[in-house]
């Protein structure tokens, strides 16, 4: 961080609810449990067939995006907390059911599917209430720390996860890396159970019932909120096909191994803990706009120069600052639209904001694979570069640096 970028920053922020921290470290440790068995989920699906393996991928991702919007609305009906609750149960109870039909009946596609359709289905309803936890404990100038705080966490479980998997896998098959999973599930929910929210929101039958597109338009005449979406839509296009499907794609044409391109995959993960953990730490600068700007333009010089490195150790580099300008951005963005949101639109304003995500990340992966499979992975990476040039040229006209986001402006509707 500079000097400058320092001197910009919140002033001594307070420490963080020990409530927060406690839901926080047990989501973490539940997104560890989840990693571990999602890599035995895959390992087990490619055993059987690739055929399998890109089945299961698909019966996660469409009941989710499916469904995104209604479990937003349904989060804010019943409450987030009754919501992540109910989600948390359910997974136990799965995970249940996943150690008995393994121990009895051995892993069959069938399982794989079932859990597949049944994950797809609960993250649906998970994710819009999970992603605005923060907001019902701090407020102001912690929100962008609280939620810096559980996405370092999270970031590094999922980092873990697959090797934590493998190690699972190989001690206590698929049945036992199960059990695991079951008992971080029983102990988020244990957490949930024990700690109440300062700031949850009462609903009532009369706060607009299941309408998911309540927000919708609210958010795009939002001068302050309708960047926001834009500009995540245009990260997650750019960004996530890459890093998804690009260190490999990259790998295999250039000669480099699996050992490089897991190397190159894990230079966004390590750029972006680095930035999550320093706003966790000292909070977001000020000019938000002015932040986000600096981040879009890290993003668009590391994919092009991922697409142009020469060897293993400069992709990685570059993708290092990938990262970085991911959480620079989405470290200033997110907070603030949170921050923005009705408390009684909570879920539903969150849902769609994942959704912009999920959407455009489906639409971009075709494209994605298209041009590599034509051109090669080093064109596809460049289109992405280019994708992120034109956001920050977009961001760059839609108004001066010096304008903020303002969380506080959209408040009155």
């Amino acid at each position: 961080m500079s000097a400058r970028t320092a001197s910009a920053t919140t002033a001594t922020p307070g420490r963080l609810p020990a409530a927060y921290m406690w839901w926080a470290i047990a989501a973490g440790t539940s997104t560890l449990g989840t990693s571990a068995f999602d890599f035995a989920m895959t390992w087990y699906a490619t055993g059987i067939s690739a055929g399998l393996t890109g089945l299961i991928g698909v019966l996660i991702t469409l009941p989710t995006a499916a469904l995104l919007l209604v479990g937003g609305a349904v989060a804010d009906r019943f409450g987030i907390r009754r919501l992540l609750i109910a989600g948390d149960t359910v997974m136990l109870l799965l995970s249940v059911f996943v150690v008995l039909a393994a121990a009895v009946a051995g892993v069959h596609p069938w399982l794989l599917i079932v859990v597949a359709i049944a994950s797809g289905v609960e993250g649906a309803f998970y994710l819009p209430a999970s992603g605005v936890v923060p907001r019902l404990f701090v407020t102001g100038d912690d929100l962008p720390r609280a939620t810096a705080f559980s996405s370092t966490l999270a970031a590094l479980a999922r980092i873990a996860g697959p090797a934590c998997g493998a190690l699972l896998v190989t001690v206590l098959a698929f049945a036992g890396t199960a059990a695991v999973d079951a008992v971080t599930f029983a102990l988020i929910v244990l957490v949930l159970w024990r700690i109440r929210p300062p700031y949850e929101h009462v609903t009532s039958a009369a706060d607009g019932g299941l309408s998911i597109l309540r927000p919708l338009g609210t958010v795009w005449r939002s001068a302050s909120l309708r960047p926001v979406l834009v500009a995540t839509g245009a990260i997650a296009a750019a960004v996530l096909p890459a890093v998804i499907y690009g260190p490999s794609l990259l790998a295999r044409r250039s000669g480099w191994g699996p050992g490089a391109s897991g190397l190159v995959e894990a230079g966004w993960l390590v750029g972006g803990i680095a930035v999550t953990a320093v706003i966790a730490r000292r909070g977001t600068v000020r000019r938000i706009r002015l932040a986000v700007g600096i981040g879009l333009l890290i993003i668009a010089a590391g994919l092009l120069g991922t697409a142009v490195s020469p060897s293993p150790g400069s992709a990685f580099g570059c993708m290092i600052g990938v990262g970085v300008g991911v959480s620079v951005c989405t470290g200033h963005l997110w907070p603030a639209y949170l921050a923005a949101t009705p408390m009684d639109q909570l879920g539903r304003y969150q849902s769609l904001l994942v959704f912009v995500q999920m959407a455009t990340l489906l639409v971009a992966t075709v494209f994605f694979t298209s041009i590599a499979g034509g051109f090669g992975a080093r064109s596809s990476l460049g289109c992405c570069a280019a994708v992120m040039w034109a956001t920050l040229a977009w961001w760059c006209a839609a108004g001066s640096p010096s304008q903020q986001v303002d969380p506080d402006q959209d408040q009155q509707h």
